[in-house]
C-alpha cells in the first residue's frame, strides 16, 4: 500500500505530480463529462489534454505543477483512507493536516443499493457490508483518536 496509495498522496501534497501515474490523468474526473465543473486551476490542463496528440502529457501537466508550487494550501480529498496510513503520510510532513469527515453509513448502504438496483445484493450480503464497513469507521475513528492524543 505504501507503494500504491501513500506514495502518490506524497506527491500530491509536494505538488511533485510528474511522478505520479499517468493513468490518474485520463479516469475519474478528468474524462470528457468533468469539463462542466472544471476549476479555473485546471482549465488550461483540459484545454491541452483535449489536444494531447499534438503535446506530450507532461507538458500539460506543468502548468498545474507551478499553480499548485505557488498555492499556501493545497488540499486533496481522499475518500476512504484508512487512517493506518494517515499516520505516515502526517510524519513525513509536519505542515500536513488532515480533516475526518465520516459519512452517514445508512447513507453508503443507499448508494450501493441505487447503483444497480436491478442486480442488487441480496439482503444478506448487504447487511454483511453494512456490518464491515461500520466496522471499519469504527476502527478509523480509533487511530483518529489516538493520533490527535499523542499530537
Amino acid at each position: 500500500m505504501q507503494e500504491t496509495l501513500v506514495q502518490p498522496l506524497q506527491a500530491l501534497f509536494s505538488c511533485n505530480l510528474s511522478v505520479v501515474d499517468q493513468r490518474v490523468f485520463f479516469g475519474g474526473f478528468m474524462r470528457d463529462n468533468w469539463k462542466k465543473s472544471v476549476s479555473f486551476s485546471l482549465q488550461s490542463f483540459y484545454s491541452c489534454n483535449q489536444h494531447r496528440h499534438f503535446k506530450p502529457l507532461s507538458r500539460c501537466v506543468e502548468p498545474i505543477i507551478e499553480k499548485c508550487r505557488q498555492s499556501d494550501i493545497v488540499a486533496v480529498k481522499a475518500i476512504r483512507l484508512h487512517m493506518s496510513y494517515v499516520d505516515q503520510l502526517l510524519s513525513g510532513d509536519p505542515d500536513l493536516r488532515l480533516i475526518h469527515l465520516v459519512r452517514d453509513p445508512r447513507g453508503i448502504v443507499e448508494s450501493w443499493r441505487k447503483i444497480d438496483p436491478i442486480k442488487s445484493r441480496s439482503m444478506t450480503d448487504m447487511r454483511l457490508n453494512a456490518k464491515l464497513i461500520c466496522e471499519r469507521m469504527l476502527t478509523d475513528c480509533r487511530i483518529r483518536r489516538q493520533m490527535s492524543m499523542c499530537c
